[in-house]
């Protein structure tokens, strides 16, 4: 009689421990982390702006969510709620990527003698620095992405300000996937850099 109340007991504790590592075997497999970076245009552009001297391309500021790693997005129906994805980052914090970014484009366009970054402790003739307000995708009715930028130049001898503006562009993305997202980040800040040379025109 006892041993089959042991039996009972055994039977009644043994059982939920192996359900429980049926259900752990049978658990989806957690997903790969994703990498991202920018596919800026390769082709070197002329351009009509020219510096006459060094240009020095400053970390950009970037607040809060904004420097994070995780790739942030919004959806069209809840516009005000700032979400980030779990397996899906940025190669850099976007304060370095898009420095890197605006450095490389202007030496492609060969917008000044010389392009370089702090890290080389080179004394600049021209400062240029910027703020990240939006870097984000957007998805729902109508997929696509916003990145906002403010962006300056200062005379780094005079220390004068030579120009100082916000660019905000909304590009349309293929489907809602991070790598369509990316793709419009990309051509987006193409775009914002092209204004913001674009408006040095007659400046410098």
């Amino acid at each position: 009689m006892v041993k089959q109340i042991f039996k009972k007991l055994s039977r009644g504790f043994l059982a939920p421990g192996l359900v429980g590592m049926l259900s752990a075997c049978s658990q989806a497999p957690v997903p790969d982390d994703h990498y991202y970076r920018l596919n800026l245009s390769s082709s070197s552009k002329a351009t009509t702006v020219k510096l006459d001297g060094i240009v020095e391309v400053e970390r950009l500021i970037a607040d809060g969510l904004l420097d994070s790693r995780p790739i942030l997005f919004t959806s069209s129906t809840k516009s005000s709620e700032i979400q980030s994805y779990h397996y899906h980052f940025w190669s850099q914090p976007p304060s370095i990527m898009l420095q890197n970014a605006l450095a490389a484009q202007l030496q492609l366009s060969n917008a000044a003698k010389s392009i370089v970054t702090p890290n080389l402790r080179i004394e600049p003739d021209f400062i240029l620095a910027g703020k990240i307000f939006r870097f984000e995708q957007i998805t729902g009715q109508e997929n696509k992405v916003v990145v906002s930028l403010e962006l300056s130049l200062k005379n780094a001898k005079l220390d004068q300000l030579i120009h100082l503006n916000t660019y905000t562009v909304e590009t349309p993305s293929r489907n809602a996937s991070v790598t369509a997202a990316v793709q419009a980040f990309s051509t987006g800040i193409n775009q914002i850099i092209g204004a913001f040379l674009s408006d040095l025109r007659g400046k410098v």
